[in-house]
């Protein structure tokens, strides 16, 4: 049986769903609180960002920001949205896991589980550090103290050093004018905005990835159970055990495609969010880096690398999915059917059919999410960028 520390990526996923009110297991009128309170967060930022480009006095670079900031806010409330809507498939899934790591007891086993449990906990981490320390440089480098004064020449041939009042959002129009309580109210919110927005998009993708990485462990089981499957010359034990295997295979299969209704619209929209903004922060790329130099390049590359691994965990999580659906087919083929009766072996073979039915993890049943369709973008983006760069030149 596993161990209190085996379940950790159960605490981890409840750790991060129960602030946005998604977590299944407690649906109360407390958990749809704070969903209404996150949503009503993101939309109050989208409008604050919206309002700033319309004042018009914002630069080229800065509009670029605020246009990714007003999608980050709406793809952060629709994922809550949508994970909210299903959140009775995420349940079963979620029952599913609890009782997998209370139940299997083989060894060899419990270490595959703790594998794919271990690629959850990496993504987590890596994902809730970079995304913690971004903001946290969001929030601590815009405080009165550490912006740096601007000095201006006074009438009577004086200088005087001015302290611009700067904003986590950067919404210097907006609030330009506001008193110093409501400049520290106005702080403290969009503080607030950057972290549920945060929480809302990688939050959302961590849940999702551990998720698959958990049921993407379970076929693995799965395949390695069929796999030394060999008949007792018992007919009615032999028979219960290819029930008991069948079942758990349809089980999984469920589970799949629960996971693929729940998120294939999320994954559409932040498909597209991702390459228009990979887009957009590539002309700031290319443009910075022919007029200021190497280091004001690093912001629009640092932004891209997040775009593409936000792509890339749900390409990877649909091609790990697709690939050991697949493998049950081989594990049921390595079993020892000839040696059972006429009827146990046809079970086996139809177990072998369900599994070649391929399954796929698509944004929005359009594109199909694995490792190719991540190559392609690379492909394209890479194309883009050299185009753009050519055009620029001439």
């Amino acid at each position: 049986m596993s161990s209190e520390k085996d379940l950790n990526t159960f605490k981890i996923l409840k750790n991060v769903a129960w602030p946005m009110g998604i977590w299944p297991l407690s649906d109360n009128y407390f958990s749809l609180f704070r969903t209404l309170v996150l949503i009503a967060i993101q939309i109050s930022l989208v409008a604050c960002v919206t309002i700033e480009i319309t004042l018009g006095c914002c630069n080229p670079e800065e509009v670029i920001d605020f246009i990714e900031l007003q999608k980050f806010g709406t793809i952060a409330a629709l994922k809550v949205i949508l994970v909210r809507y299903y959140r009775d498939n995420i349940a079963r899934i979620i029952t599913t896991m609890n009782d997998d790591w209370f139940v299997t007891r083989k060894e060899e086993l419990i270490k595959i589980m703790r594998s794919y449990a271990r690629t959850g906990n990496i993504v987590f981490y890596a994902q809730g550090i970079s995304t913690s320390t971004v903001i946290f440089f969001q929030v601590v480098g815009n405080l009165p103290f550490f912006t740096p004064g601007v000095k201006l020449n006074t009438t009577n041939g004086t200088e005087e050093i001015i302290f611009e009042r700067m904003l986590p959002q950067r919404t210097k129009c907006l609030f330009m004018n506001v008193s110093s309580t409501s400049y520290a109210l106005v702080y403290f919110l969009q503080s607030i905005q950057l972290i549920c927005t945060g929480l809302g998009n990688v939050g959302t993708d961590i849940f999702f990835f551990s998720l698959a990485m958990h049921v993407s462990g379970q076929l693995e089981i799965l395949k390695q159970e069929l796999a030394e499957f060999q008949g007792l010359n018992n007919l009615n034990e032999d028979k219960l055990r290819i029930v008991t295997l069948s079942k758990r295979h349809q089980k999984l299969l469920d589970d799949v495609q629960s996971l693929e209704r729940t998120f294939n619209l999320i994954i559409l929209v932040q498909l597209a969010i991702n390459i228009t903004g990979i887009s957009l922060f590539g002309i700031q790329l290319i443009v910075n880096l022919r007029k200021y130099g190497i280091l004001a390049a690093i912001k629009p590359l640092t932004a891209i690398d997040v775009l593409m691994v936000q792509l890339g965990l749900y390409c990877y999580a649909g091609e790990v999915l697709s690939t050991k659906v697949k493998m049950i087919t081989l594990g049921a083929y390595q079993s020892c059917w000839y040696e059972l009766k006429k009827n146990l072996a046809k079970n086996i073979y139809f177990i072998m059919i369900r599994a070649e039915q391929p399954f796929r993890l698509t944004a929005g049943k359009l594109v199909g999410m694995n490792m190719d369709t991540f190559t392609n973008i690379i492909k394209v983006s890479v194309t883009y960028f050299s185009v753009l760069r050519l055009m620029l030149d001439t």
